[in-house]
């Protein structure tokens, strides 16, 4: 009879406790809200170890659910699938699809991902996202590895004087935080940043170079410095728009750029660049500098150089290809181009290569700026496009008049024709006869033919862009290239 009571009660206390847990688990609310978010502890997920030396590597995150209640991720999934070069492990769950993860309230998991890359092959970028769809939609980390040994600059800022070595490429990341956006690397006033010959940097679609100090990129004949996109896919060889490019805030001082090719930026040389527009600031005074020698801007999207009131002196160099004005010398400044060559087929509403402009008109404020030039001088260029009109004179009469700039020996498109005493003995309308305008194939060499051979104006230069010597005949060639047999 005892027994049988404590056995009795057992069995009550039993009943009692497994109706608690159904209770518990029938009225146990999942979070469904459409509108809810999970968290993650970075939006993308970046690998750069050196793959080259070991062939895979594995990072992780964390997914965290902030709400009381727990939600379930209907779907985990690699975007490219059996495709891709990553793996993942969610919770314990391992494939490259995983249904049903559930994360209790504040609460979260972790995701493994490992990458694994052919060391043997000279692979650069490999790029893939993990969806994870929840309540009906879908949010994303995206996986980003770099397939070789590097040097990383992540949202880097450059405080003392640095040098960069050409022993590995520099990849240039832009950062994410809860400031903004910093976009690759910044060049702190008073500080120094040389890029050593011969280095290679590759750059992400939301970086660049900010230079608020100095910039020297310092290439040298045999060993040119090489700026471009991180796609090496075909179908992004030469496609612009890839990086932000080199932007000069006003004041920045004494910049060079020496033997280098900068490829695929969107903005190619902005001098005097500013955070927020204040015309007020740009004045004599706050002017950036900047020499260019022997260098290739080509593929950038709006401009290969825009500059308003600063000053530039270009020598033995080229630039091709964007959709606006190629060149824009704007709002005063002071310039001296020698031996360059302008062209551009893809410009968009007719616009030409090169724009000289004491004024600058802001749509968005509907108001005209003015500011004086100072001399310019454009001697043995080439202006050429398939623009009517590749030279834009837009000079207010009352603030300098035509003796403020000078064209001498140089071949220009003119849909009116124009010449006055500041253009001397140059050519219009005349075909230069480059080797190849193709797009994307584009070789401004002159041809054996060309009206540019030994038409240029002396002026002491010994060599090309190339490095060839000058004069090779009877006189200096028009443009960046002397003509080699």
């Amino acid at each position: 009879m005892y027994k049988n009571l404590k056995l009795n009660k057992l069995l009550f206390f039993i009943i009692v406790l497994l109706s608690w847990s159904f209770w518990g688990c029938n009225t146990e609310t999942i979070n469904s809200n459409p509108s809810f978010n999970l968290e993650f502890s970075t939006d993308t997920l970046y690998f750069d170890t050196v793959f080259q030396s070991i062939g895979s590597a594995t990072r992780s995150f964390k997914i965290y659910n902030r709400s009381e209640s727990p939600v379930i991720i209907s779907n985990a999934s690699l975007e490219k699938g059996n495709t891709s070069f990553y793996q993942i492990n969610i919770d314990g769950y391992t494939g490259n699809d995983v249904s049903n993860i559930r994360i209790e309230g504040n609460d979260s998991v972790w995701v493994f991902v490992k990458v694994k890359i052919d060391p043997v092959k000279q692979i650069l970028v490999v790029d893939d996202k993990i969806n994870f769809e929840i309540n009906g939609k879908t949010q994303s980390v995206v996986l980003f590895s770099i397939g070789l040994d590097a040097y990383f600059h992540k949202g880097e800022i450059i405080s003392s004087n640095t040098f960069w070595a050409n022993d590995k490429p520099h990849v240039v990341l832009h950062k994410t935080s809860g400031n903004g956006i910093t976009p690759g690397i910044y060049i702190a006033k008073g500080a120094k940043l040389t890029i050593g010959a011969g280095c290679k940097i590759y750059f992400d679609n939301s970086s660049g170079i900010l230079v608020e100090g100095q910039l020297v990129i310092d290439g040298k004949k045999d060993q040119k410095v090489e700026l471009g996109g991180l796609r090496l896919e075909s179908k992004y060889q030469h496609l612009a728009g890839q990086w932000l490019g080199l932007l000069y805030y006003r004041g920045s001082p004494k910049n060079a750029i020496r033997y280098a090719i900068i490829d695929e930026s969107a903005f190619g040389v902005w001098l005097g660049f500013q955070d927020k527009t204040d015309y007020s600031l740009m004045t004599n005074a706050t002017r950036s500098t900047l020499e260019i020698e022997n260098t290739t801007i080509k593929n950038a999207y709006y401009w290969a150089i825009r500059s308003l009131n600063n000053e530039v002196t270009a020598i033995n160099s080229e630039f091709y290809t964007s959709t606006d004005y190629l060149v824009q010398l704007m709002l005063g400044g002071k310039y001296n181009f020698t031996n360059c060559t302008f062209f551009n087929s893809q410009s968009r509403e007719d616009k030409g290569v090169f724009v000289l402009s004491n004024q600058f008109y802001d749509n968005s404020l509907k108001q005209n700026f003015q500011n004086k030039l100072d001399n310019c001088l454009f001697q043995n260029c080439i202006f050429y496009g398939s623009g009517r009109e590749q030279v834009l004179l837009d000079i207010e009469s009352t603030l300098n008049d035509k003796t403020i700039y000078s064209f001498q020996n140089c071949l220009y498109k003119s849909s009116s024709s124009f010449t006055n005493s500041s253009f001397q003995n140059c050519k219009i309308n005349i075909d230069p006869q480059l080797v190849s305008t193709t797009i994307d194939k584009e070789n401004l060499n002159l041809k054996a033919t060309s009206p540019c051979i030994n038409a240029g104006k002396s002026n002491g230069l010994l060599i090309d862009i190339k490095g060839n010597p000058r004069p090779n005949g009877s006189g200096i060639d028009i443009g960046a290239f002397e003509y080699i047999p």
